[in-house]
């Protein structure tokens, strides 16, 4: 109810936004700042505690699946005319399940756009071996996110996982030279300590890691965990270790859930003022709103294979939605740049949420700092609560629907 009283409140109106099916992606011309994302859904098994859509690894279904996204690929960077691209990542899923069949998915990503910036994939534990990494360099990719998720063994048998190796798997990607090495942790787990999450956090970075990102364990609807999240105040203590942890090591916060070394890149999939998602599940954000295909490998196919456009889902935005958007992403990033704002808006950012930034500031959770607003810890936190909120109202009843209704007429979400 908070949220969406929020909602209401910063969009100025209590519309609700509602999604409709049958209608491709709005690509007309060039697309500033975009970034491209490729969804791979298929896992050697399913996670329990992941909420992104996956379908049990087929080995018969890889070539109609990478005819699809290369199809959908060259129809995109044809209706963006052959935009540039700041940023590419391959998330999942399990990426690297495909092969050799990246390098071909790459070269069609450089024939259909003009990439301009770094390329990144999300790696599962297990892909990592003495090979991967001439074999990721080959094909242009120079940054990985590696889903260790924790080193503890009690926090690994609540996700299901065994205890592997994964800190010298991750010490081959240092060896390997690669310019970002992301490591996932989750934190809010059952049982799990602040000593936990800091030991953690240590030997990520004692692995090679330049950057950890520490999402909090939520309980999606749709999903099959046995044991539900910490409570607020426990989750708090633990994020409280890892701010303490990441200062001691050297490492800085690059967003509300995000730490790197502060003379390294980010890996970042999605934070783009403008993307394009390609494959199933994938959502895009285009200047005029929000799409998601459909959430089915053969739905999705089948559709590409038939010329329609695998799009299952678009909402449309208002100016002051849109914007909204932005700021959303611009305030989990920590800093809201007025002049970004303006590149992409063309107004001020003054003019649009000028009294809301005023109130953040009063209430000290933004400082004015030249052209720009930074979040405060006390506003990080404050996000950070935000965040699950959007996540229960918002993202979980969407991803939650779509999955049970490829082709849905509508959904109307307040």
């Amino acid at each position: 109810m908070i949220t969406t009283l929020l909602t209401w409140l910063l969009k100025r109106s209590p519309r609700a936004f509602i999604f409709t099916s049958g209608h491709p992606r709005c690509i007309d011309g060039e697309i500033p700042g975009l970034g491209l994302y490729l969804h791979i859904p298929f896992c050697r098994s399913l996670c329990r505690f992941c909420p992104y859509f996956k379908e049990r690894f087929d080995p018969a279904a890889v070539e109609p699946f990478v005819a699809a996204l290369k199809q959908e690929i060259r129809a995109a960077g044809e209706l963006a005319h052959h935009s540039s691209v700041s940023s590419v990542y391959y998330g999942g899923g399990t990426p690297y399940l495909l092969g050799k069949h990246l390098q071909e998915i790459q070269d069609q990503i450089e024939r259909s756009f003009a990439v301009e910036g770094p390329c990144g994939i999300e790696l599962h534990p297990e892909d990592i071996d003495f090979d991967t990494s001439s074999k990721l360099r080959d094909a242009g990719f120079t940054m990985v996110s590696i889903g260790a998720q924790s080193f503890q063994a009690n926090c690994l048998r609540v996700l299901g996982r065994t205890q592997g190796d994964v800190s010298s798997r991750i010490a081959m990607m240092k060896d390997a030279a690669m310019s970002v090495i992301d490591v996932d942790l989750i934190f809010g787990l059952p049982g799990q300590t602040a000593e936990d999450i800091q030991q953690d956090f240590r030997v990520a970075v004692a692995s090679g890691a330049t950057q950890i990102s520490t999402y909090p364990f939520i309980d999606f609807t749709y999903a099959n965990n046995p044991q539900r999240p910490l409570g607020r105040r426990r989750k708090k203590n633990l994020l409280k270790a890892v701010l303490e942890v990441s200062a001691d090591l050297g490492f800085h916060r690059t967003s509300v859930w995000t730490f790197a070394r502060k003379d390294s890149r980010r890996y970042s999939s999605v934070t783009r003022d403008n993307y394009i998602g390609f494959g199933p599940s994938a959502a895009s954000l285009l200047p005029s709103g929000f799409s998601m295909n459909v959430f089915s490998v053969g739905e999705y196919i089948h559709a590409v294979e038939e010329g329609r456009s695998p799009t299952a889902l678009e909402v449309d935005f208002t100016e002051r939605e849109r914007a909204l958007f932005w700021l959303f992403w611009s305030i989990y990033n920590l800093h809201v740049s007025k002049a970004d704002y303006f590149t992409l808006f063309g107004k001020p950012l003054d003019e649009m949420f000028g009294w809301e930034l005023r109130l953040a500031a009063g209430m000290g959770l933004v400082k004015r700092r030249n052209d720009a607003y930074v979040v405060t810890a006390r506003g990080a936190y404050l996000f950070h609560l935000v965040e699950q909120g959007y996540t229960d109202q918002y993202i979980d009843k969407v991803w939650g629907f779509a999955r049970s209704t490829p082709w849905p007429e509508k959904l109307v979400i307040r």
